[in-house]
């Protein structure tokens, strides 16, 4: 296995988010194989699927990556933050995982209980539990959000969103930061 812990790894991701299908796993299969053949040095991975009814990372995709990616969002499209515990006890990676997406939308300056979807509190809410799960299984071995400011998009249409993906830890002009954002500064502070 290659190191991990030596910084300077490089890697390179041959999926994202791609429908179960032997398609599927014959092309992802080949760019994998095909990047390890031109650079023996860079990790492989892909955002891997999630068997839902098993509540465990399983795809077949994994056994020819360096580096198992994961998209979770237990606390926002999953509302069960037990979910997430749960999927992490009951996967076994052989490799280690990256949490390629997590997160939860708030409109910046909007306001609510933990439970209002949508507000700041919420998101920070999110994070918090987030940060605490992940930080805690020993394979995960690093983590992204899924986004740094909010951006715009057009399929985003509730009142809300107002054309925005709210998902990011600063609004729209980046001048504003969300509590989340100082959630996960402290979070990852206190991993260096």
């Amino acid at each position: 296995m290659k190191n991990l812990e030596n910084h300077g790894f490089l890697t390179g991701a041959v999926g994202f988010e791609n429908a179960n299908s032997d398609e599927r796993l014959a092309f992802m299969k080949g760019l994998a194989d095909c990047a390890h053949t031109m650079d023996k040095t860079r990790l492989v991975s892909a955002a891997c699927l999630v068997d839902g009814d098993g509540n465990k990372i399983a795809d077949r995709l994994a056994e020819y990556l360096d580096i198992i990616g994961v998209n979770e969002y237990c606390g926002w499209y999953t509302p069960d933050f037990s979910a997430l515990p749960d999927l992490m006890k009951n996967s076994n990676p052989d490799k280690p995982v990256i949490i390629t997406e997590f997160g939860a939308d708030a409109l910046s300056g909007h306001h609510g209980t933990i439970s209002d979807k949508g507000t700041e509190e919420c998101q920070e809410y999110v994070y918090e539990r987030q940060t605490e799960v992940l930080g805690s299984i020993d394979y995960i071995k690093g983590m992204t959000p899924w986004i740094l400011y909010d951006f715009r998009c057009p399929r985003r249409t509730s009142s809300i969103q107002k054309y925005y993906n709210r998902k990011g830890l600063l609004s729209e002009d980046k001048k504003y930061r969300k509590p989340a954002f100082y959630v996960l500064q402290r979070f990852y502070k206190e991993k260096i």
